[in-house]
Order: structure tokens, then sequence, then C-alpha cells
């Protein structure tokens, strides 16, 4: 027996036809928690390839080949149902797979990644850290870079897929409890909701080039051909289902609007590949050629200018305050307060306040209440004093 099959406890059950399917289903739709994972490829697509998807009830590891399945709306309705927690593990990529796969969005989401960080175990952490620090099992990694699309899976593959909601399920379980000690349970399923808005607002193709950092550097005219660019790519990369990259880097894209190429032989010099140059050099032309009025420019906001020094040294200092009270309150201090909350503070604050004044009004949700909460404040520094 191999390590990874001898730390599996549940049965696996292979789903590979849409009766079986659709059977296990109606039982989940009546149970109270599920652990959910994904397995996916994502060499030369824009769009994750389900591979194979796995669902742990605390009974059995069911791991699902979406390669056979054709009638996915037993699992949307399980997915969409409200009565349903689902348990994942940074679950980003998964929302990604789901969304494409089924045009869904899980309902009532249990992300334990964010769960360990609003109960001071760590920010970001990773499955088998978290798993191995709160059920003191080591989960081996050996599988993590293989083919999922190949059928049929190795041993190792399906022990390993199983591995991953085996015990998924009974760490959802345990920080669920720990945030229920701790009356915490709602802060999680707001950071979850924001989680599935973060990601829906990611699906704007101009959604690149709002989160750049270099749009700053841009006039006007810049700004505007800047936004095209980058929804044009991010439109052109979903219509022929290629990874954006190949189409043109971040960096070339502003070393386009810099030299403002006039003919495809530019672009050569810009370092585009001869084949993306070949298909699409001339739609790039045309972009940077086009006419540009002032009121598209009136429509484009550009990114912050970087702090000065005397903004870092104010943010610096405000990471220690709020590092030292989450430490003392038992949360990761990168989920307590986020990186711009502490530039925009920097940035536009008045003097009159205390850290923990500025950080109430720079925060809502759990977060402001939370700070509400703390009376008096730990330490009332004047931000202007700093």
């Amino acid at each position: 027996m191999s390590s990874v099959q001898s730390l599996l406890r549940q049965p696996i059950i292979h789903i590979s036809d849409n009766n079986t399917l659709a059977h296990y289903c109606e039982h989940w739709l009546r149970c109270r928690l599920l652990a959910i994972d994904t397995e996916f490829m994502r060499v030369d697509t824009y769009y994750p390839i389900a591979a194979v998807i796995q669902v742990n009830d605390g009974q059995a590891n069911y791991l699902i080949d979406p390669l056979c399945i054709t009638q996915w709306s037993p699992l949307t309705q399980v997915m969409a149902c409200d009565d349903v927690i689902k348990a994942f593990h940074a679950c980003s990529e998964d929302l990604d797979v789901f969304n494409n796969l089924l045009g869904v969005l899980p309902v009532k989401l249990f992300d334990t990644q964010i769960a360990a960080a609003l109960l001071g175990i760590g920010a970001s952490v990773g499955y088998g850290n978290l798993v191995n620090e709160c059920l003191g099992v080591l989960l081996p990694k050996g599988e993590t870079r293989s083919n999922w699309l190949v059928r049929p899976l190795s041993d190792g593959q399906v022990h390993y897929a199983a591995l991953d909601v085996d015990y998924l399920f009974e760490l959802a379980s345990l920080l669920e409890k720990k945030l229920q000690d701790l009356e915490r349970e709602s802060w999680l399923y707001e950071e979850c909701e924001t989680a599935i808005f973060n990601y829906q607002s990611n699906l704007d193709p101009a959604s690149s080039f709002y989160k750049s950092n270099n749009t700053w550097r841009l006039d006007a005219k810049s700004l505007v051909l800047a936004k095209q660019l980058f929804e044009w790519r991010e439109n052109t990369a979903r219509e022929k289902n290629i990874p954006k990259t190949r189409i043109i880097k971040d960096a070339q894209i502003f070393e386009v609007l810099s030299r403002m190429p006039s003919q495809l032989s530019d672009l050569k010099n810009i370092g585009l590949h001869d084949s993306t140059i070949r298909k699409l050099g001339k739609s790039i032309l045309e972009i940077v050629s086009g006419e540009i009025t002032e009121d598209m420019q009136l429509t484009v906001r550009t990114t912050a200018l970087p702090l000065t020094k005397s903004e870092r040294d104010k943010v610096k200092k405000m990471r220690g305050y709020v590092t030292e009270l989450a430490q003392q309150h038992a949360i990761a201090p990168e989920v307590l307060i986020k990186k711009a909350v502490y530039q925009d503070i920097a940035r536009n604050l008045t003097a009159d306040l205390t850290y923990l004044e500025a950080l109430q009004q720079s925060t809502k949700g759990w977060r402001q209440a939370f700070l509400k909460s703390l009376c008096p404040p730990v330490d009332p520094v004047n931000i202007d004093s700093i």
C-alpha cells in the first residue's frame, strides 16, 4: 500500500455518467457541508479545462469525471443551494473552473484559507501546511503537476485527488467550530462574498488595466490607449482561448505606448512573436492610431502616484501598529487591514486622527465593527506625529 493510499480514511466513489451524478447530487442537497476541490489543466488555454471534481460529504470521496459528464444541471443546483456549505481551500481557481464549466459560482462558500487568516493561523497558508497545523497530518504533493486529462487516471492521481477532500471536510468542520467560538463565522462569510465579488469584477476585460501599477506614468491619451489595449488583449484571449500573455505582455503594452509603432516591423523591435505580429499586429496598430476624444480621456482613471517617503513611513508604522493589534486578537494582520487601506490613510486622512480612528473610517463591515469595539484604543498615537 502506498503512503498516499494509507492516508485515505474514506472510500473513493467514481462518478462518470449523468445518472450517477444526478443520484449523488440529490443526496448532497440534503447535506449541511460539502468539501470540494478541482483538478484542471491550463497550459495552452485561457479557460481552465476541468479534469476532476472532488467532493466529500463526510462519508466518502467522490471523484467526478468532467470528460464523461454531459448533464451538469444537478451539480449546478447543488452549487447554487444556500442550505449547503461548500468548503474550498484558496478558491479563486476553483471559482474559474465552476464559472466556465457550470456557469455558476458556489453559494454559501467557506474558504479554509480565509478561515485560517481570521483565526490568526496565518495568511495565505497552503492546504498541506494547514492540514498539518490543524490535524497533524503531513500530506504528499506528488501528483500536483501531472497531466489530469489523461485517461485512465493513474492510481497515484486517484488517491491524490481523493486525499485533497478527505481531510478538507474535517478541516472545514474544525475551523468552523473555532470561528463560532470566537463569534467570527459571519466574518468568514463576509470575506467569501467579497472573494466572489472580486472574481466577478475581474471578469471585466479592463480589470488588468485597472490593476496595473504603471498607469500613473501615462498622459490622458495614453491612458485611453492602454485601456483599449488591455481590453483588446483580454477579449482576444477569450475568443481564441489562449493565454493572454501569449498575445502581448503587460510590459510590452507599455512599450507600445512609449514607441507608438506605425508599422508591423516596429512591433518586432518591441519583442512580439512573429506569429502574433502576423495574426494580430494590424489590430494593435489600429488601436494606437485611433482617434482619442476628450470625452474618452475623461472616462479613464489612472492609478495613484507612488507613495512619498513620508507616506511610506506612515504605512510602515501603521503596519506595526496593526500587527501588534492583530496578534493580540489572533487575526492575521494581512487580512485585518489591506494594503490599499494603509495607502489611502497615508495619502488622505487628516492629522487629528489616531491610528484606530483612521482605520475605523477607512474600513467597513466586520473590520470596522471590530475596530470600533476596541475601547480604549491600544495605541492612540496621532498620525501626524510619525
